[in-house]
């Protein structure tokens, strides 16, 4: 009688424990990172969730197979795939991935590919199959049949036709399952997976109207699980003896989908989130209730201690650390402004909607404090020596509560607190918008000023030191200390001044000092003793909040909460990928081993002792090597490159849910980097370009924290290019060789070819020559010489001795000027006009009034040294006189212009004539007894021909005809001649 007495009383003690455990954590759920669209998550309905033994996250949803690597999702599927969806994933022990669909094919996963292993809708009926999994066999259940099938040969080595209603479970190489006859009887049966044989080991057959669903795990040892009927749904324990024990529960009537043991926990996935609850006894107890809004599908703990919930319709949740719990602000409008610390373990929290919260770990969610008047709550703190709350509001003042939050008046005050700190139970050291000063502990009212408070000084945090009787505040000028003696000292470091907005001190004596944006300074004894910043181990140098317990300081700031053990002289990190869901922090407090962390929509608070997961195993791989743009698969053996493939991109990755925005790398390339290099957030990818020729290793680290994987590597060889190579060389010996013979052997054709060729030029010379000649005899023709020898005469017998001197004088240095020409292949543009020029004096003192002439030459011609064709221009010119001119009565003109074009790179010489025309002086000539010949002009035309073949660019002669009023008013000729310089 007093066994049962005891064992009644033990039982209901563990229930009371346990209620009031419920009753403790109810209502404050862990903190969860929603996965849905904008987060890239491919789908919104996911029916189950398992992890690899590589770390990779496959997830069955409405639209196929995704596989998430941490870094991004990859959709898989088979060309002969019926449907979309996909259902029970089931990992096996060569860490295959299995799943089926509606059409109950059924697939696995080998090498990352999809592969069909089999089609079973005829054996299933088209009932909606569940997996198992053995080293040898797959199982595959329905309602109606259970099929054993052999992974290797796919024969179906058992198959049963029954009602399958508890999904089959393995355990010690027996399977499970429950078998529902005449929908009213549930028989319990175990298979030895050798044999084949049933064993019944129980049955359920009171209180059932019809089983309709059923569900079984192992936790402590023993089988736990759920039938439920139309309207009932029972919980059972079958014991190592094989005794069928029914379960008490306070379970809702809520459809269960999974059921998973998880750290000696019963996980159950509903239809209105997930239970957790324990068995004691004969009793299941809830311990906690979440996602109640939920429709979850799956549950599952990852390797990186990360819990994954799916659910039908609102995408995933991850819970990445369960010690982390968090409290909703009551309003999606509203936000935490501030966090204050209260008594017995309270908390306070002003919002921006003017709202004053008030937590305690005891209860379920936060509760409103009612004030009198809705204005900004600018600072807020208990004082335990009045025990009461001074609470800050804008324009009214300080608002009184008393311990218990009940108002008890307002006072108007003029001064607006930033920080405070108790110095006795008298005064309080405070920091204010204006100054640094004391307020009176029991009148809220400052201190009459002396020289240490200065105004119009803004201070920001202050503490007081009790022991040394000190007092630090920081302003916009710095941060100071005052001493017992009110001796006013600046604390600075490397001579400059420090800009500090919190301060706390530890139990070892020592001030700890955040500052806007250097890290955190460590004071002792009004010095700097020791800094810490990014360089030795700060996540950033930017932090919002610090609080201190025992021999830990903690510190919130913009990229996570850090916990500094100065003790140990260790640093460990809290983050987005461990649970912190935003860094918007807006406040930071530490009681009894609880850390109580705000930001703008949460409280988040977890124990120092219990929250730190263990040091996580990080391992990178390389998921791809791109060679000179084409993908390769990673390899370990040596990859071997021409010269040409110089261009590699190396492609990693870290598995592990949110591994993309928290794993960082380092890298080296030997031969290229000489240190380690550190890449770049969330750029899982490293690109060389023109690497020279050599032998490489491409090294690879991933990091988190101080937390460093092993290091990986690719190697890879690069030739050197074709011309340095050995064969190269005896082939251009080669070359060499072949190309001497052939000179040697061609050597007499081409002194042939070059004979020939001397030849042909100098029968083309001889023949300028013999033109140049021509064209002279033409210029010094009898008819000029006899005219100009008749002038003279003339001169002499009117006795113009002057005249005919100067006459003959022309007359001489123009055939000295010819016979001087006539020895040089070309003459200068300015030579040319100089001969031209005196040509014509001539020809004017010859027609003397009745012949004029205008020569126009280009400013940059004039002593231009550039070099045309000897007796090129003079032979056109005498034409027109001689044919055009000399038949005209009077007023004879002649024009000549030349221009130097330098884009085309030509001098252009335009002679115009007002003559008779070449139609005139040809009849005139016809009907002469005596025909001169333009052999001048021949000869000219001749030699530009000659010219242009030799020339790159050619002479271009142009002879135009001019007409007035449809008769001929003489001629135009124009010459193109190219520019070469001498």
């Amino acid at each position: 009688m007093y066994f049962w007495i005891m064992a009644f009383f033990v039982r209901n003690i563990w229930i009371l424990f346990f209620g009031l455990l419920t009753q403790f954590v109810f209502g404050q759920e862990p903190v969860f990172v929603h996965l849905e669209e904008k987060d890239a998550l491919p789908d919104k309905a996911f029916y189950d969730v398992v992890e690899d033994d590589n770390g990779i996250i496959w997830l069955a949803a409405d639209t196929g197979l995704y596989r998430y690597d941490g870094f991004s999702y990859q959709l898989l599927s088979h060309p002969e795939q019926k449907g979309l969806s996909v259902f029970n994933l089931t990992k096996d022990q060569n860490n295959r991935v299995w799943f089926t669909n509606l059409s109950n094919q059924l697939f696995v996963i080998k090498d990352g590919k999809v592969t069909l292993f089999g089609n079973y809708n005829d054996f299933l009926e088209g009932s909606l199959a569940s997996l198992t999994s053995t080293p040898t066999y797959i199982i595959v259940s329905s309602e109606k049949y259970i099929l054993i099938i052999d992974k290797n040969t796919k024969e179906v080595v058992y198959k049963e036709k029954t009602r399958i209603h508890v999904k089959p479970f393995l355990y010690q190489h027996n399977l499970y399952f429950g078998v529902s006859i005449k929908g009213k009887k549930e028989v319990f049966y175990k298979m030895n997976l050798q044999t084949f044989q049933s064993t019944r080991i129980g049955n359920l057959e009171k209180d059932f109207d019809s089983f309709r669903q059923g569900l079984g795990t192992r936790i402590h040892d023993e089988t736990i699980f759920f039938v439920s009927g139309v309207r009932k749904k029972k919980f059972f324990k079958l014991t190592k003896e094989n005794t069928i024990i029914s379960l008490k529960h306070q379970l809702p009537d809520y459809r269960i989908i999974s059921i998973k043991t998880i750290n000696d926990e019963l996980w159950l996935s509903t239809e209105k989130g997930i239970f957790i609850c324990t068995v004691v006894g004969e009793d299941l107890i809830i311990k906690n209730h979440f996602l109640k809004n939920e429709f979850t599908s799956q549950i599952i703990k990852d390797s990186f201690d990360n819990f994954w919930i799916t659910t039908t319709n609102n995408g995933a949740f991850v819970i990445p650390n369960t010690e982390i719990k968090a409290v909703t602000l009551p309003s999606e409008n509203d936000a935490f402004k501030r966090m204050f610390l209260g008594n017995n373990g309270h908390l306070v929290f002003s919002t921006i909607k003017y709202n004053l919260l008030k937590f305690h770990p005891s209860e379920k969610e936060l509760q409103t404090i009612k004030l009198p008047y809705p204005q900004d709550i600018r600072y807020a703190f208990y004082n335990p020596y009045t025990q009461q709350y001074n609470v800050e509001i804008e324009v009214y003042g300080y608002a009184f509560l008393d311990k218990n939050f009940q108002f008890l008046e307002h006072k108007k005050s003029g001064i607006n607190i930033k920080d405070h700190d108790f110095i006795d139970e008298e005064k309080i050291l405070v920091s204010l918008n204006t100054s640094f000063s004391i307020l009176t502990n029991h009148t809220n009212k400052l201190l009459p000023k002396n020289s240490i408070y200065e105004d119009n000084k803004r201070s920001y945090a202050c503490l007081y030191d009790d022991v040394q009787q000190q007092s630090y505040y920081s302003t916009t000028k710095g941060l100071f200390v005052v001493d017992a003696s009110d001796k006013v000292t600046e604390i600075k470091y490397k001579d400059e001044s420090l800009f500090i907005k919190k301060m706390v001190q530890s139990n070892d004596g020592r001030i700890w000092c955040l500052s806007f944006k250097k890290g955190i300074f460590v004071l002792e004894n009004q010095q700097v003793v020791a800094t810490y910043t990014t360089k030795n181990g700060l996540l950033s140098n930017f932090n919002s909040y610090i609080a201190t317990t025992e021999n830990q300081v903690w510190i919130a700031g913009n990229k996570g909460l850090q916990q500094i053990d100065f003790l140990n002289n260790t640093i460990r990190n809290l983050t987005k990928n461990d649970g912190i869901s935003s860094y918007e922090f807006t406040g930071l407090a530490i009681q009894n081993h609880q850390v109580y962390v705000s930001t703008l929509k949460k409280l988040c608070f977890f124990d120092t002792r219990k929250v730190f997961k263990t040091t996580r195993n990080i391992q990178p791989y390389f998921t791809a090597v791109e060679i000179a743009d084409s993908v390769y698969a990673p390899t370990s053996e040596v990859y071997q490159l021409s010269h040409h493939q110089n261009k590699l991109k190396f492609k990693f990755n870290t598995n592990g849910f949110l591994s993309k925005g928290n794993i960082n790398y380092m890298y080296k390339l030997s031969n290229v980097d000489t240190d380690w290099q550190k890449g770049t957030l969330g750029v899982n990818e490293v690109l060389y370009n023109s690497l020279p020729a050599g032998k490489f290793v491409f090294e690879l680290r991933a990091y988190e924290g101080k937390n460093v994987s092993e290091t990986i590597a690719v190697r890879f060889e690069i030739s050197e290019v074709f011309y340095k190579t050995w064969w190269f060389y005896l082939l251009v010996a080669m070359v060499l060789v072949s190309i001497a013979w052939y000179v040697f052997f061609s050597i007499n054709k081409r002194k042939n070819e070059r004979q020939e060729n001397l030849l042909k030029q100098q029968t083309k010379d001889l023949e300028n020559i013999r033109l140049k000649l021509e064209s002279l005899r033409s210029q010094m023709n009898p008819h000029f010489i006899f005219n100009a020898l008749n002038s003279i005469q003339d001169y002499i017998i009117q006795n113009e001795k002057s005249l005919a001197r100067r006459f003959l004088v022309k007359f001489s240095e123009l055939i000295r000027m010819y016979l001087e020409h006539s020895q040089r292949d070309t003459i200068s543009i300015s030579e040319e006009i100089a001969a031209l020029q005196l040509y014509l004096e001539l020809e004017k003192e010859r027609f003397e009034a009745t012949f004029n002439y205008d020569l126009i030459v280009n400013e940059s011609l004039k002593n231009s040294q550039l070099p045309i064709p000897t007796f090129l221009i003079q032979p056109y010119i005498e034409n027109a006189i001689v044919h055009g001119l000399l038949h005209k009565e009077d007023h004879r003109k002649l024009d000549i212009s030349f221009v130097l074009n330098t884009q085309t790179n030509t001098i252009t010489c335009t002679i115009t004539d007002n003559g008779i025309g070449r139609a005139a002086s040809k009849n005139i000539n016809k009907n002469r007894p005596f025909k001169p010949k333009s052999f001048s002009t021949m000869a000219n035309q001749k030699r530009i021909d000659l010219l242009n073949k030799t020339n790159s660019q050619p002479i271009i002669l142009q002879i135009i005809d001019n007409f007035e009023a449809g008769e001929a008013s003489g001629t135009t000729v124009i010459l193109n001649i190219p520019t070469q310089q001498a």
